[in-house]
């Protein structure tokens, strides 16, 4: 499946429909994360159904750090709380500061 979530979405994502050959409109619910464009998006590794969303740039251009997560099942965002423990445990101390145009990607099944 693949869903595309810019600046344009403010309570919706757009969801690739292989048979139409088009683009949806798919409507959400839930705190979704502000409209941005340059985010990075992927795949839980843990719960395959769920999207999560990482920083961007806002429609302002102000840099984000937040992260949300979309369950692709009931078409609801949350916002995902960082772990203040995991932050400090980084050689720099703290979690990643706001950026757009980063990737992510899995690692070690987690």
């Amino acid at each position: 499946v693949v869903v595309c979530h810019t600046f344009r979405c403010l309570d919706s994502v757009l969801v690739w429909d292989p048979q139409a050959r088009a683009f949806k409109e798919q409507p959400t619910t839930g705190p979704a994360p502000s409209s941005r464009g340059l985010h990075s998006a992927g795949v839980s590794p843990t719960h395959p159904n769920t999207l999560l969303v990482f920083g961007g740039a806002a429609k302002s251009g102000d840099m984000v750090s937040d992260v949300h997560a979309l369950d692709c099942e009931t078409w609801t965002w949350r916002p995902v709380q960082t772990s203040v423990k995991f932050a400090q445990s980084l050689p720099w101390g703290s979690g990643p500061s706001p950026r757009a145009g980063s990737c992510a990607c899995g690692v070690g099944g987690e």
